[in-house]
C-alpha cells in the first residue's frame, strides 16, 4: 500500500507540474521580428510559359520576353526554361 501512496503523489505531482507549463507565454510582442522576417524574403515570379513566344531575340542568340512586369531571357531556339534577368 506505500507504493500506490508513493505512485498517486507522483501522479499528483506531475499533473500539477503539467498544469503550471500548459499556460504559453503571451506578454511577448513577436510582431517587429515578423515583420522584419517577411521584409527580407524576395518576391518569387513564376516564369513565362516554356513555349511562350519572346518579343525579341538579340544578336548574342538570347531571346528576350517582358513577363510579370520582369525581362526574362534564353537561348534561342534550345529547349531551355525561361530565366528572370536581374541587374
Amino acid at each position: 500500500m506505500g507504493s500506490t501512496l508513493n505512485f498517486t503523489a507522483i501522479l499528483e505531482h506531475r499533473l500539477m507540474a503539467e498544469d503550471d507549463e500548459s499556460d504559453p507565454i503571451t506578454t511577448v510582442d513577436h510582431t517587429e521580428i515578423v515583420d522584419e522576417q517577411s521584409k527580407a524574403l524576395p518576391s518569387i515570379s513564376n516564369p513565362p510559359a516554356f513555349d511562350a513566344v519572346p518579343d525579341q531575340t538579340d544578336k548574342n542568340g538570347y531571346s528576350w520576353i517582358e513577363y510579370d512586369g520582369a525581362q526574362w531571357y534564353k537561348e534561342a531556339g534550345l529547349n531551355s526554361e525561361w530565366a528572370i534577368f536581374e541587374e
